[in-house]
């Protein structure tokens, strides 16, 4: 038997008492689609019971984590049509932020979460498809910025119930179709911010599966998305059942919705899939060394080794002779070669996680693993450069014959920049000709990069002679996976590329794909990375041992 609560009447938020009172929902219908085509989802409160919510946790916006548990619900009443009530907000320090907002009116809509166990098919006056929930549990109450139903929101002092204009007329023909009763084992509706519904099922798709990846990573969705990002696991698996032509989720548990979305021929573990596709490239893109910046990025249709060629230079052109003849010429070439190795691991979203609506833990694993891809390459590139391959002349890629390799370790500093800016402007083509290679990047590591920053610094002294000629003119690259004193100088990978970054073409970075779980009771996921990195030219880059 429930306690005597002593209800105080409805009025604005309360600072003292920490009380505010709220129209928790007025049944407001709302618009959605599934693979028959739109329809109108609404409640008949009558078939709920108010006294279901007293003493329950509020929550902001559906999340049931200690930390978002903002108060309680001391009281809860029919009113007219509608389901009023009030809340108290918890005095803790944590929820400071949320009275005051409260109080400020910044959040001012509440939304409720309910339990069907009897759904009613019709249409309206209109002629339009219906679906209400008949009967079933409140079993929670949301504080959220945007709700489905425009009149569930914290009431000001005298405030009235607002009418609902666009109430659909229920319709006798053709005859309601009602769903079998069930137990207590229900997926929880939830009425916030209610997807409208679009005729273009790919866009709906698309939107759902940003509104996913934004809550796994703390992206901030587009407009289009925002409405679906109250939506967890359970909710997405029940849209995507709606939309596969699914008539029977309001007699399915939680489990079993999550079960049928992911086992099914719904578009779930798609869904899953491309939500942790978008997290693990945000942090695979973040993630990159500066030494990508500097490598040319190309493709390859498959793992077969590819060939760079480097093309000699013309010369200029021919005076064409009174008789109009033009001269022929040929070319010179030189190639290096490169070809795609595999790296990837597994990972698995357990059934546990699915049902505990563990979104976060998701996003950590997916954004780890992107990093840890970016970190692959980064290491690749880092070890090829610092490795001094070997180039298809037999020398290594920094050589004094290349003229790219310093004679005498020294210091970053105006002289031996100035070295290094000469041998890249003397460097020539294939066929001997002057290619006046333009320095673009210094790249150190963290040893000296205070160093360098103290070089390249712009100053503006009194005298022309410690005026520092290159200040602005190079971009200083930091790579942590150089040690001690060495430093490079590049040319801007457009003019003369050095490093080669490769990706497989139909799959550029890394990418994820699931199966169902074998081994574990959930979803297995797999991250694969196709790429390869090579040096294939000495001309663009100059390096110094450092003093």
């Amino acid at each position: 038997m429930r306690p005597e609560i002593c209800i105080r009447a409805a009025g604005s938020y309360d600072p003292e008492t920490r009380i505010f009172s709220a129209t928790f929902s007025a049944g407001s219908p709302r618009a959605m689609r599934d693979a028959i085509g739109p329809f109108l989802e609404q409640v008949d409160l009558a078939g709920f019971d108010p006294a279901d919510l007293v003493g329950r946790t509020v929550f902001l916006d559906h999340r049931h984590t200690t930390d978002s548990a903002v108060g309680t619900v001391i009281a809860a009443r029919r009113e007219g049509e509608a389901i009023t009530g009030e809340v108290q907000l918890s005095a803790a320090d944590s929820v400071a932020d949320t009275r005051t907002k409260v109080a400020e009116g910044v959040i001012a809509a509440v939304s409720i979460g309910y339990r069907v166990t009897r759904w009613v098919e019709g249409r309206d006056a209109s002629g339009r498809r219906t679906k209400t929930a008949a009967a079933g549990e409140l079993v929670e109450l949301s504080l959220v910025g945007l709700p489905a139903d425009p009149r569930a929101k914290i009431r000001s002092e005298a405030m009235p119930l607002e009418q609902n204009t666009n109430e659909p007329e229920a319709s006798p023909n053709p005859p309601p179709v009602e769903s079998p009763a069930a137990g207590s084992s229900l997926p929880i509706i939830r009425a916030h911010a209610a997807p409208t519904g679009s005729e273009d099922p790919a866009a709906d798709y698309r939107l759902r599966d940003e509104a996913l990846a934004c809550r796994m990573s703390g992206a901030e969705p587009s407009d289009g998305a925002r409405q679906f990002m109250g939506f967890g696991f359970a909710e997405h698996a029940a849209l995507a059942l709606r939309a596969a032509g699914e008539t029977s989720l309001g007699v399915m548990s939680r489990e079993g919705v999550l079960h049928r979305a992911m086992h099914g021929t719904s578009d779930f573990p798609a869904l899953l899939t491309g939500a942790g596709n978008r997290t693990l490239r945000g942090a695979y893109d973040v993630a990159a060394s500066p030494l990508k910046m500097l490598a040319q990025r190309v493709t390859a249709s498959d793992f077969r080794p590819q060939d760079v060629l480097s093309i000699g230079g013309m010369g200029e052109l021919a005076e064409v002779t009174e008789n109009g003849e033009i001269t022929a010429t040929t070319t010179a070439e030189a190639k290096e070669s490169w070809q795609l190795k595999t790296f990837g691991k597994l990972f698995s979203l357990t059934r546990k996680a699915l049902v505990n609506d563990d979104l976060g833990a998701f996003g950590r694993v997916t954004a780890e693993l992107g990093r840890a891809a970016a970190e692959t390459e980064n290491a690749a590139l880092a070890a090829l450069l610092l490795g001094n391959p070997v180039m298809g002349d037999g020398k290594a890629l920094f050589h004094a014959d290349h003229g790219n390799l310093a004679d005498t370790p020294a210091a970053i500093g105006e002289t031996s920049i100035s070295a290094a800016r000469l041998a890249m402007r003397s460097q020539t083509g294939i066929t001997g000709e002057r290619i006046a290679v333009t320095p673009k990047y210094l790249v150190v590591g963290p040893e000296i990069e205070t160093e360098a920053e103290k070089f390249l610094a712009a100053i503006h002294p009194t005298e022309t002679d410690a005026v520092n000629p290159f200040s602005g003119k190079i971009t200083l690259a930091v790579e942590p996976r150089i040690s001690g004193d060495d430093w490079f100088v590049f040319a801007a990978p457009g003019e003369v590329p050095v490093l080669l970054l490769g990706h497989l073409a139909s799959a550029p970075g890394p990418q994820i794909s699931s199966r169902d779980g074998f081994e574990v009771l959930g979803r297995e996921f797999r991250v694969v990375l196709d790429f390869a990195v090579a040096a294939t030219d000495w001309r663009g880059a100059y390096r110094n041992a450092g003093a």
